[in-house]
Order: C-alpha cells, then sequence, then structure tokens
C-alpha cells in the first residue's frame, strides 16, 4: 500500500518550520509561497489558493490561506502524493477537501495532520520519477470549467508541459478569484493520459539482439539505454533503437494504448546489422610526414563511387569488400577496409615520384640518365662527372672517385640499365639499334699517402626528443578527447580509456606526464576507483569528468 504524506507550514515572522507527517526528500520542496498572491485578484482570508508542481518522486499539491492584516502572513498545507501511489481524482479531491479544513482552526495539531494521512492507497505496479517544476518562474492557471477538478487532479495530473512553470494555479469557475496580473492560461489545454513502457529483461535484449548489442530510447539529453521504464502518450508510439557498436541503429516502433505495457520485441524479428559509410568515415592522408589530407581523392567501394552518397556493408561484405582510393600525383590503395575505430577508416597514399631526363657526355657520345625532380644540381650524382651548361653531365677525370659508384637514385627501367652500366648508350641516327659497349676511361694510378688524423673531439649528447609530435600537441591544447582523434594520433588509448584499462593507460602516456592535465589523469590511475563496464557510447571523453568518476571520494573524519 502506499500513503501521501501532509505538511503544515505558516509563514509569518517567526519563519516556523514546517510540522510534517514524514522527513522525505520532498519535504526540501516546502517553501514561502506568499508570492503566489501577487498573481491573483480577490483573495482574503476566507479563500484558499491551491496550486500544482511537481518533484522528482511525485506531485505536490499547496493549498494556502493569507492571514490578512499580518503582511502577507499565510498558513499553506503541502500534500505529497508519491508517484507510486494509486489515487483517483475523487479521492484525492475529498482529501484535500478535509486538508482545506484545517487551515481554517486556530490551531493545527501534529495528530490532525497523521489521522488524515492514515489513509492507504494501493499501490502502482510499476513506479516512474518524475522531471521537477522549475523553482524559479511564472505561475500558469487552469479553470475549472472546462476539465471538472477530478480531471485535473486524477491520472493525469502529471503533464509535461506544467514542468516550465513553478506552479499551476487550479482556478473554481465558480469562484470570484481571478488573475491579477498576465499569466499563462491551459484551461483548454488536453489532460493526456500517460502509458508506461515497461523494458524487455537483459536475457530477452540478447537473445533478440546478439551479444555486445543494447536497446535505446532517445531523450533530450540524447540516446539512453532502455533498462527502466519509460512515459508515453498513451496512443502515441516511440521508436526503440537496436544498438550495436560500429553499426547502424535498428528502429524498433513501439505503440502503447495500455496503461502499463511490457515491451517485447516483434515476433520473427531478426536484426541484420550494417554499417553506413559516406565520405565522412573516411580520412584519406598523405603518407608524408606532415600527413595531410587529400581533399580530392575518389573513394569507391565494391564498385560504387561515394562522391554523391553513402553505401551500406552487412558484417559479412564488410570481411570480403574492395576499396580504392585515388588522388591525382599519388599511388592508389587497393584492398580491404580496415577501420582505426568503429566508425574511421583512414588510407594514406604515397606520392608518385616522377623523373627528369638529362644528357651525360662521355669521350663525345651522349647518353641519358634520369634523375628524381628535385635532384640537387650543387653536387654529381655520378662520381667523376660534374655539371655543365645546359644541365648536361661531363666526365671530369680530376673529380676522382670511382667513376660506378652512384650517389643519385635512378628510376624506371632505364634507372636499373644505368646501375649497372652507369649510363647507356642512344643508337645515333642512321645506324643500327644494336647498343654499342661504354669506353671505360683510364683509371689514374693513385699513390695514397696516409692523411694526419684529427684530433678526436668530444661532442656533446643532442637530445633527440622522440615522441609523436602531433599527439604531444594534441594532449596539451585539448580537454576533450574525440574517439576519431585519439585513433590517429595514439591508436588504442581511447579504447583503453573507456574501458577503465588503467594500466594500458599508463603505458601509452607515460612519455607524457610534462603535460599537467596527462599528470593529472595518471596520478588519478595510481589509486582508481575500480569501474566496470563502459565510460560512455558516443566516442567523447571529457577529461576533467573522467579524472572525477576515478578519484576515490574523500571522506570527513
Amino acid at each position: 500500500m502506499s500513503k501521501i504524506d501532509i505538511a503544515i507550514k505558516y509563514t509569518s515572522a517567526e519563519q516556523r518550520e514546517p510540522v510534517s507527517t514524514s522527513t522525505g526528500v520532498w519535504v526540501s520542496y516546502v517553501r514561502d509561497v506568499r508570492d503566489v498572491f501577487q498573481y491573483l485578484n480577490g483573495v482574503d482570508e476566507n479563500k484558499v489558493v491551491t496550486f500544482l508542481s511537481f518533484c522528482k518522486t511525485g506531485c505536490l499539491v499547496t493549498m494556502v490561506r493569507s492571514l490578512q492584516g499580518r503582511g502577507g502572513d499565510n498558513v499553506a498545507a503541502w500534500v505529497y502524493i508519491p508517484s507510486d501511489c494509486d489515487v483517483s481524482g475523487e479521492e484525492l479531491s475529498a482529501l484535500l477537501a478535509d486538508v482545506k479544513g484545517l487551515l481554517f482552526k486556530e490551531s493545527i495539531s501534529l495528530q490532525q495532520i497523521q489521522a488524515l494521512a492514515s489513509r492507504n492507497y494501493p499501490r502502482k505496479p510499476v513506479t516512474i520519477d518524475y522531471t521537477p517544476s522549475v523553482r524559479e518562474g511564472a505561475y500558469a492557471f487552469r479553470k475549472t470549467d472546462f476539465y471538472p477538478i477530478e480531471d485535473i487532479l486524477g491520472s493525469g495530473r502529471y503533464q509535461e508541459y506544467y514542468l516550465q512553470f513553478k506552479g499551476i494555479i487550479i482556478l473554481d469557475a465558480a469562484d470570484s478569484v481571478t488573475p491579477a496580473i498576465s499569466m499563462k492560461d491551459l484551461t483548454r489545454m488536453p489532460i493526456e493520459a500517460m502509458s508506461v513502457l515497461i523494458p524487455p529483461s537483459a536475457s530477452e535484449v540478447s537473445s533478440a539482439l546478439g551479444p555486445n548489442a543494447s536497446l535505446l530510447y532517445q531523450t533530450p539529453m540524447g540516446f539512453l539505454q532502455f533498462k527502466d521504464p519509460v512515459k508515453i502518450k498513451k496512443g502515441s508510439s516511440i521508436t526503440l533503437l537496436a544498438f550495436k557498436k560500429g553499426f547502424d541503429k535498428i528502429p524498433i516502433l513501439i505503440t502503447s494504448n495500455e496503461d502499463y505495457k511490457q515491451c517485447s520485441f516483434p515476433e520473427g524479428f531478426s536484426p541484420v546489422w550494417k554499417k553506413s559509410l559516406s565520405r565522412n568515415n573516411f580520412k584519406i592522408l598523405d603518407s608524408a610526414g606532415s600527413g595531410e589530407p587529400i581533399p580530392s581523392a575518389r573513394i569507391v567501394l565494391n564498385g560504387v563511387d561515394l562522391a554523391t552518397g553513402a553505401y551500406a556493408l552487412n558484417e559479412s561484405e564488410i570481411k570480403s569488400s574492395q576499396l580504392l582510393v585515388s588522388a591525382s600525383g599519388y599511388e592508389p590503395y587497393e584492398g580491404p577496409i580496415r577501420f582505426s575505430n568503429n566508425d574511421t577508416v583512414v588510407v594514406s597514399l604515397n606520392k608518385i615520384v616522377t623523373g627528369v631526363q638529362y644528357k651525360v657526355i662521355s669521350h663525345g657520345k651522349e647518353y641519358d640518365i634520369t634523375l628524381p625532380e628535385e635532384a640537387d644540381k650543387s653536387s654529381s650524382p655520378l662520381e667523376g662527372y660534374v655539371w655543365g651548361k645546359d644541365d648536361t653531365l661531363h666526365f671530369d677525370s680530376s673529380a676522382g672517385g670511382k667513376k660506378t659508384l652512384l650517389k643519385g637514385a635512378l628510376y624506371g627501367f632505364a634507372a636499373a640499365t644505368a646501375l649497372a652500366l652507369i649510363i647507356w648508350a642512344i643508337s645515333s641516327p642512321g645506324k643500327s639499334p644494336k647498343p654499342e659497349a661504354v669506353p671505360e676511361e683510364p683509371v689514374p694510378v693513385v699513390v695514397e699517402e696516409p692523411e694526419p688524423q684529427p684530433e678526436p673531439v668530444v661532442e656533446e649528447p643532442v637530445v633527440v626528443d622522440t615522441r609523436n609530435a602531433k599527439l604531444l600537441n594534441y594532449l596539451k591544447k585539448n580537454e576533450v578527447w574525440e574517439q576519431d582523434s585519439l585513433a590517429v594520433h595514439c591508436p588504442g588509448l581511447y579504447e583503453a580509456m573507456n574501458k577503465y584499462n588503467y594500466e594500458k593507460v599508463i603505458q601509452l602516456l607515460s612519455d607524457y606526464q610534462d603535460v599537467p592535465k596527462v599528470k593529472k589523469l595518471l596520478d588519478a590511475m595510481a589509486n582508481p576507483v575500480k569501474k566496470s563496464g563502459t565510460y560512455c557510447i558516443d566516442g567523447v571523453i571529457t577529461l576533467s569528468t573522467y579524472i572525477a568518476r576515478i578519484t576515490p571520494e574523500e571522506k570527513g573524519e
């Protein structure tokens, strides 16, 4: 059974504490309500003003009687109806009439209050938390000439549009009390019955959706797991979402015309988990040290160009899919999809190195050599040869060294030949295309004299910071760490933090303790609160919140 609690509060110069039949948290909502009088005309000591408000665990009906001639003093009764109390509008109206009678007594004893609060009521099969009314703001009003008081106080007494107001004043249509200032009139707003949706059990969810899947519903605060009962308007529908990390959510429509509905999966429901990929899921980067994005890259998945839309893959197709990424000036990538995390594919492309053809003059004959475009002209790629006019290499015996030593890299088939012969013959016009042997230059005899050995120089050690510069910069600049960014800069860090794998996090970040926020995180992990499950499901870790969550609460002496 369930009970309704009552508190009486006198507001005067003495500011007496409320007299209550319980000490529940709801009593903290009992306050000075003299501000309600400024909203109304026609209030005197013979009238009682009634208004509704809500706390997390129930409905509050407040009745206030002015004590005229005492500067706004009043006596107020607060009636608390728990959300699990199954009381009808008629029963509640009868109780309120009795409580109203107390307000006209010269004195009110605790025994009188307890006698009214001793009545028992059935308990609802499911308890739902309410959203509390705002504590600061304006009042609205509702007259009893459209909906009678029994309907206003009945099973539909909790309406979500009430919550934006500090209280909903109930004006008797036959009374002379009227609004004194502008207030929102809710008289004709519908009183909608509510239906309670009861979630399926954890074993039912696992059986229907498979391992590592859950059931969600959407709220103004984002997606929440459907583990506790929720309210919807009776006769309306709600879309639940089957969720599995890394895949598209699967909608499940639920409609309820019942007071209480036990939710279950549709008969024969068998989810097909798919992942929809568009260009936004891909990061195409230059493989050079800068790792700059390549915005012009073309992405083709299983023959479908992702330039104009998305492509959905089921679980088996992901493993067998073929990806082609190409961009002008880069070598293409062709192969399977590899996710750096659940939603992002990172592909690094290598630039195509192109060459420039130069002439080599040896014994009056010309030969070709191909060098990279960025070849350094300040030195020769072939020992024994020097650069001459018109970017031509000439043999110079005074240059010394072994003529066959190749300093620079040669490219292509011609480069492979040059590597063996240094240079290769180009047939002269009018002659047959038979290759000529490359004449060898005479090798001068050089008498080597021992060179004086310089005194050994003791060099100062050079300290090189081998840390990942991009990761270091990211850690310094960001308080909110995103899964996609961490996957690029420090693979495995997000997963370790999300699953509270403290040892792995310390291993990955141990070289970055000079970053204050990192040091604070690692210090917290030295003696952390043991956690299970995951920190979040949206791919974002707010560092200060994370540290607070794993830091033990300090207990007073």
